[in-house]
């Protein structure tokens, strides 16, 4: 039986990021084990990011392994190359991160990463700490901060979801224009579902490859790779190339927080608690503003805090884009189009970054079509009575639990 004051479940970006931080309080951080299922990191993802170089972004600068200060976004019959260079879009191999974060807490004597350590059960215990099960190990800890995926994507509760797989392609000839990224290049978009590919050239004859679908059903990587394949062929054309690497992911688009009550000391975090961005999907970022936040609240003697909530005008925009593209998935590619043509660029990206000012937001409004963003508000309102009453009955619960 080993004892902890924090347990953190799940050894991916969100509890690495955690326990780097808690590894950096040296030996002011508090006893802290990171519970993981795998025994081996592989370089599973990639992260993208507008960069900015400050707060809790500083570290990544030594491990980015490329910078495009423009981007474009094209459909069948237009095109915008934006202009980004203050804010470069950065590239992560999630495999660099992993070894930086594990890097760090290897250092540290109050912070211990144990892999090949699959949790079975959690349970409160009556003096208010928790019990943990993995594998033939059993644990304690005051506070559990839970990072692990949740249940598998369905098609409920999320508005949308973003489905998207990928493939590191080197070429034997150049072939790719590594002078910029494309962030979207819309040619199969129709009227069930948004798609588009996203590629990014780290040199003329390597690139990754990746096909994004926005749906109301998460897609697997079986499903997407003929589109993926095409996606290739349509970049590579007759040039020989081999695949490096894939990846591939599932992110919710809009999906509400979990309703029921927890207590103070089991915190739930990552992509279906509140890591991404709904409108975008873009969350590392964010889970590294949160960890720097939760760090920072557990060294003051703070109980630590999940996600902080987008202020409302963030989440009632988010929510009528995913409405419209929802019901509308053919308009996609012309709204974003016209986004980046009459929006300043530097708005746009502090906006899809982390929310950016009210001037942001209203450059944003001012660039997209009113109508269908009018339709979807008065669609919002309707539905906003009943949603109230199940808050409100949620909350009566809450207040009963406790």
């Amino acid at each position: 039986m080993a004892d902890a004051d924090i347990l953190i479940l799940g050894g991916g970006c969100a509890g690495l990021s955690l326990a780097m931080r808690l590894a950096e309080l040296g030996d002011k951080a508090p006893r802290t084990l990171i519970l993981e299922a795998r025994t081996t990191y592989a370089n599973d993802r990639t992260w993208c990011f507008w960069e900015n170089g400050a707060g809790s972004m500083a570290f990544t600068a030594p491990l980015v392994k490329q910078r495009w200060t423009s981007m474009r976004i094209r459909t069948g019959t237009a095109q915008v190359i934006a202009d980004c260079a203050r804010t470069p879009y950065a590239l992560l191999p999630s495999l660099v991160f992993y070894d930086h974060a594990r890097a760090v807490i290897s250092r540290s004597r109050r912070v211990k990463l144990c892999t090949g350590t699959p949790v079975s059960d959690v349970t409160q215990l009556a003096n208010a700490k928790w019990h943990i099960k993995a594998g033939d190990k059993q644990y304690t800890a005051k506070t559990v901060i839970d990072t692990r995926p949740g249940a598998k994507p369905e098609r409920h509760p999320a508005m949308l979801w973003q489905s998207f797989s990928g493939a590191e392609i080197a070429c034997e000839t150049p072939v790719f224009d590594s002078s910029f990224a494309d962030l979207m290049d819309f040619q199969d978009t129709d009227a069930t579902r948004v798609m588009f590919t996203y590629v990014l050239p780290t040199s003329p004859r390597h690139a990754l490859i990746e096909t994004t679908v926005f749906g109301a059903d998460p897609v697997t990587q079986v499903d997407l790779k003929p589109d993926l394949e095409r996606a290739i062929a349509s970049r590579v054309g007759q040039a020989s190339h081999r695949i490096l690497d894939t990846e591939h992911g599932i992110l919710p688009m809009g999906q509400p927080r979990p309703r029921h009550y927890q207590p103070a000391n089991f915190v739930t975090v990552g992509l279906g608690a509140g890591a991404a961005r709904p409108s975008t999907g873009y969350a590392f970022q964010r889970i590294q503003h949160w960890a720097q936040h939760c760090a920072q609240q557990i060294s003051a003697g703070e109980p630590p805090s999940g996600h902080i909530r987008d202020p409302w005008r963030i989440r009632a925009m988010d929510n009528l884009f995913l409405r419209v593209i929802r019901k509308h998935p053919a308009r996609a590619p012309h709204l974003f189009l016209s986004l980046f043509q009459k929006a300043d660029t530097a708005s746009i990206i502090r906006f899809l970054s982390n929310g950016g000012t009210m001037a942001d937001a209203v450059a944003v409004i001012r660039a997209l079509p009113p109508l269908p963003f009018l339709t979807a508000g008065l669609t919002a309102m309707r539905d906003a009575v009943p949603a109230a009453l199940v808050s409100i009955a949620a909350y009566l619960r809450g207040s009963m639990a406790r």
